[in-house]
């Protein structure tokens, strides 16, 4: 049962992002929407998703939109290491419906 895992919070919420760190499993996809785009910055947070990434065969992206209306686009490219890839909403649907659940990390 695979889950796509949405979180909307920025990496200064850390509790919030090793609760989603520690609850992936093998196949799942993590996409950060609006302030967690910011967590493409964070060493720490790129390391533990790299991690996750390898393990467990986990897919990650950012909204583009999201990434954009922030003023990181020009950044965005240089600052995930290629770990994550760019989608916009129908592609966020299609995630969607590609997994069995969807879990959203918001508070």
């Amino acid at each position: 049962m695979t889950t796509l895992h949405t979180i909307n919070q920025p990496p200064s919420q850390a509790a919030l992002w090793s609760a989603l760190l520690g609850g992936l499993s093998k196949g799942d996809s993590v996409l950060l929407i609006e302030d967690a785009c910011y967590a493409t910055f964070d060493p720490e947070l790129l390391s533990s998703f790299a991690l996750a990434s390898d393990e467990k065969q986990v897919a990650l992206y950012i909204l583009e939109r999201d990434m954009r209306s922030r003023g990181l686009g020009s950044m965005a490219d240089q600052s995930n290491e290629g770990l994550f890839s760019f989608v916009d909403y129908a592609q966020f649907v299609e995630l969607a419906a590609q997994t069995d659940k969807s879990v959203s990390w918001h508070r």
